[in-house]
């Protein structure tokens, strides 16, 4: 999340995309699912699901402690500038 071209804009895509990502693969290791996890197929499934599920759990918190929630919503004009030049309430 540094770099060139990286704004706080930037950084908050990817931590929102990486927090569904996080709750996305919960959901399935709840549902039984490891195909995310392909090194997986060679443990025994019921043992560790819970141990993963656990560490999901742990990783999604502690990203939240460390990267605080950001409306950033009202700064979408900075990427798309003229989105709110082109209203189609103009057009009436």
């Amino acid at each position: 999340m540094q770099g060139r071209n990286e704004n706080i804009l930037t950084s908050m895509d990817k931590l929102v995309a990486f927090t569904k990502k996080v709750i996305l693969w919960k959901s399935r290791m709840k549902a039984g699912t490891l195909e995310m996890f392909p090194l997986t197929r060679k443990t025994f499934v019921k043992e560790i699901i819970p141990i993963i599920v656990e560490h999901l759990t742990y990783l999604e918190m502690r990203t939240e402690e460390y990267f605080p929630s950001m409306n950033v919503d009202e700064f979408d004009w900075i990427r798309i500038p003229f989105v709110k030049l082109i209203d189609s309430s103009n057009f009436a």
